[in-house]
């Protein structure tokens, strides 16, 4: 039986980072310079006996120590061109379902390409590319492992490619993966991961939460709140429109899901100023102003609330329309600034986001974490105001958060 050296050649040729390549040539070799192909399993002689049935095939050269020719082995050599007699020989005496490094390749790259042609949204398709990108490179994990791993995952993508509507996470699952609680055990971890890596509605400074939002995927309804004049009108079973008017809410109120989807924006709006706050407490501490529209974003607006507000403000171009962000003074409330600004309303200036303001309120501010501050560095912004406030949060290395500026309306500071 022909397995021991066997067995290490072709070991040795799918480990190398090239030497597995079905093109690849040249001369490689196992040493025996202090008996490493000798143990208690593979006595000396049994391995001599093997490495002459090889020589003898014309698949090795052995390499004979000084005076000992025939009994003791210092290198055995062998020809990359001959891989393929290798394989074959090793299906034959040691795994009759082994398959070639090369063969395993062929085989992922081929479902990477079956995949790619059944998706059509691009980051979903950046995804495949770059799995069929780096499908030859040198990995940890077989190959085979890979493949499994991707065949596993691929319901799930082919679950997000279809959908276009927001649909609750654990409807998703059942629907896509056949029972409600696969995605949130076995898919959302890796499914995040991808989203931050290739989808470009996707910030890294997202949670887990809002990222599925950006993918339609929820965990509960998405909701906006907002205080001011918004008129439009929503279809009933009837066919007939509600006229509705959030003016009457001096205090706010909330659209639910449903209602964000229905909801058919009025053509003539009174809004002269929209401002978005990024926490609830500055959102409701907010006075009723007629003209205004006040709109709280918790951070990162929804799919639905992104659509009802881009289309507000295509809406809006018309009249003469100020638009405003305030948000916590650190890393967080510029990127949050920066999104809105890029994703809904483009003339987006900052509100209470400037250095002054954060002079104003700096015994509140706190310690930012030095991760934190390194991605702050790399942060650029056309805004005047916001780029003083980048170089005001690196040089204290403190940020304040929005909540901090009811503190003194409220008279309670010492």
């Amino acid at each position: 039986m022909m397995t021991w050296i066997l067995g290490n050649i072709v070991k040795q040729i799918e480990s190398g980072t090239e030497s597995w390549r079905a093109e690849s040539q040249g001369g490689k070799s196992l040493s025996n310079e202090h008996g490493e192909l000798y143990d208690k399993k593979h006595l000396k002689s049994d391995v001599v006996q093997e490495a002459i049935q090889l020589q003898n095939r014309n698949l090795i050269q052995i390499d004979w120590v000084k005076g000992y020719r025939g009994s003791d082995i210092e290198r055995i050599r062998y020809r990359l061109e001959e891989k393929a007699a290798f394989y074959i020989l090793y299906q034959q005496e040691v795994d009759s379902g082994f398959l070639p490094k090369q063969e395993k390749v062929r085989l992922y790259q081929e479902f990477l390409k079956r995949q790619l042609s059944k998706v059509k949204k691009k980051w979903i398709r950046e995804y495949y590319n770059d799995l069929l990108k780096r499908s030859e490179n040198k990995r940890k994990a077989d190959v085979f492992e890979l493949l499994e791993q991707e065949k596993k995952y691929a319901p799930c993508f082919l679950g997000l490619d279809e959908i276009e509507e927001s649909i609750f996470k654990r409807i998703f699952s059942k629907k896509y993966l056949g029972n409600t609680k696969t995605f949130e055990k076995e898919m959302e971890g890796h499914i995040i991961s991808a989203a931050k890596k290739f989808c470009p509605d996707v910030e890294r400074e997202m949670d887990d939460t809002t990222i599925l939002q950006q993918l339609f995927i929820e965990e509960y309804a998405q909701e906006l709140s907002l205080k001011g004049e918004l008129h439009f009108r929503i279809k009933e079973e009837n066919g007939s429109f509600q006229e509705i008017n959030t003016g009457c809410y001096c205090f706010g109120t909330t659209l639910n899901s449903q209602t964000l989807e229905h909801a058919v924006l009025d053509q003539e709006q009174k809004i002269q100023k929209i401002v978005i706050f990024e926490n609830k407490a500055n959102y409701i501490s907010a006075p009723y102003k007629a003209g205004a529209l006040y709109v709280f974003s918790h951070g990162y607006f929804s799919p639905k609330e992104c659509r009802l507000l881009t289309e507000l403000y295509q809406m809006l171009k018309k009249n003469r329309v100020s638009y405003f962000h305030s948000g916590d003074l650190d890393y967080g409330g510029i990127k949050i600034f920066q999104h809105i600004r890029r994703v809904i309303f483009s003339e987006l200036q900052p509100l209470q986001m400037d250095v002054d303001t954060y002079e104003a309120y700096q015994e509140f501010a706190e310690e930012l974490e030095t991760e934190t501050l390194e991605k702050l560095k790399q942060v650029q912004d056309e805004n005047p105001q916001i780029q003083e406030l980048i170089r005001k949060l690196l040089e204290t290395g403190k940020g304040i958060e929005q909540e901090c500026f009811l503190i003194e309306k409220r008279g309670n500071r010492t």
